[in-house]
């Protein structure tokens, strides 16, 4: 469940961020709901990058999100191996 939610969630910030005009208000709740559900499954160090880039949505700044994103993104990785790993 975690990791199909979080990859919509990840997939609409992606097209957030890629239009001409980047959409930060869908970037925002959106990070809202992956927030939520990485707090519920323990995923620290991927709630802190969303934090992070919570902080750079709110600030209109689009590089910084898109340094910030590749984080989270990286972060999700990271724990969907761990996921796969013990439902091996």
């Amino acid at each position: 469940m975690f990791t199909n939610d979080a990859e919509a969630y990840i997939a609409e910030i992606t097209n957030a961020l890629s239009l001409t005009e980047v959409d930060f208000s869908t970037i925002i709740s959106k990070l809202h709901q992956l927030k939520g559900s990485t707090a519920g499954i323990g995923g620290h160090r991927m709630y802190q990058a969303c934090c992070e880039l919570r902080v750079a949505a709110d600030d209109g700044d689009k590089d910084r999100c898109d340094e910030l994103f590749l984080r989270v993104k990286e972060e999700f990785n990271t724990l969907k191996q761990c996921f796969d790993s013990i439902s091996e």
